[in-house]
């Protein structure tokens, strides 16, 4: 199989200058995608219980991001690679792309394309001497991709937090544990493998957010938000808003505390203490909400904040720049 490989890549793929022969480096980094895939291929296919015998090529769902944590590469590596595979028709893929919402810098949602994944064709049986036999995907054969991305990034189910985790569990473990890994991370749509135990962990912030009973205990949270993901930093700011909006009995505001959480976090992320003054100021709010009838505590923290300077200094300074690239 990897001969055979081989030498389709040798025949296809261009070679650049006056090279006569593909780089070693190029080749091993493409046959180490190819057989991470046929690897993923294999067991599928097992996994529904089909014979593989005479399968010359098998078409699936998945996510190419998730790719490093079962090769060690790079995202960029790993793009290029495939991109070999497919020039020389080793593999297939064709995206599948759906409408989601993403939150803006100001609070508000926002609808844009986005990609759900590919659907992916694997030569399982490579021949050299049969040019035509090449890995494809006939559009009208592929139905609508089976992944829910609003649902995935609601519970951190991402390609990016995938990688993220794995470095975290298996920075010890050996290759052979990042490659199965990858491989089960790489088949989670098309095996349905449950993901419930990392949604309740991607859950959490949310719901201590929720219980936060105290401008000390929210911002407690929102210190949490710096391994987060730029998208998911977004969601969970604005349940830190609504959650400000409890404490303040004041329902009207949602967007205001969501724009001041905002740029205090974006400060917090980028290096400048933002969280210290602002929680001195919330703290301030609520004691005078306790002690005087307090008819607008969204202003009155306003006025604190720009007492302090902290409305020049975080919300209004330049080069701000959004947590959402």
């Amino acid at each position: 199989m990897t001969r055979a490989a081989t030498q389709l890549m040798e025949a296809r793929l261009p070679k650049p200058g006056q090279l006569k022969v593909l780089r070693a480096d190029r080749l091993r980094r493409n046959l180490t995608v190819y057989r991470v895939l046929l690897d993923a291929t294999y067991r599928l296919i097992a996994e529904r219980g089909q014979a593989a015998t005479h399968i010359t090529s098998y078409t699936w769902f998945t996510v190419l991001d998730l790719l490093p944590i079962a090769t060690g590469f790079s995202v960029a590596t790993c793009e290029r690679a495939t991109a070999d595979l497919r020039t020389c028709g080793l593999i297939a893929t064709r995206s599948d792309w759906t409408t989601t919402t993403f939150l803006t810098a100001e609070g508000t949602a926002t609808e844009t394309r986005a990609k759900t994944g590919v659907w992916l064709c694997v030569l399982l049986q490579p021949r050299p001497d049969e040019p035509e036999r090449r890995a494809y995907i006939r559009r009208h054969e592929v139905p609508e991709g089976p992944r829910d991305l609003n649902a995935d990034r609601k519970s951190g189910r991402t390609a990016w937090q995938a990688r993220k985790d794995a470095q975290q569990e298996v920075r010890e473990s050996s290759p052979c544990k990042n490659r199965e890994v990858g491989i089960t991370s790489l088949l989670q749509w098309a095996l349905k493998i449950e993901t419930q135990k990392k949604s309740v962990k991607r859950d959490s912030l949310t719901l201590q957010l929720q219980a936060a009973g105290t401008p000390k205990d929210l911002v407690w949270s929102l210190r949490a938000l710096m391994s987060e993901h730029p998208q998911r930093r977004a969601e969970t700011i604005q349940a830190a808003a609504e959650a400000l909006t409890t404490l303040f009995r004041d329902q009207q505001s949602t967007k205001h505390y969501y724009r001041i959480l905002w740029r205090a976090t974006t400060a917090e992320f980028e290096g400048q203490a933002a969280f210290a003054a602002l929680e001195s100021a919330m703290c301030r709010t609520v004691d005078a909400m306790r002690e005087t009838q307090l008819r607008n505590p969204g202003g009155y923290l306003t006025k604190l904040l720009r007492e302090s300077g902290w409305l020049d200094a975080v919300y209004h300074r330049p080069g701000h720049t959004a947590l959402i690239a």
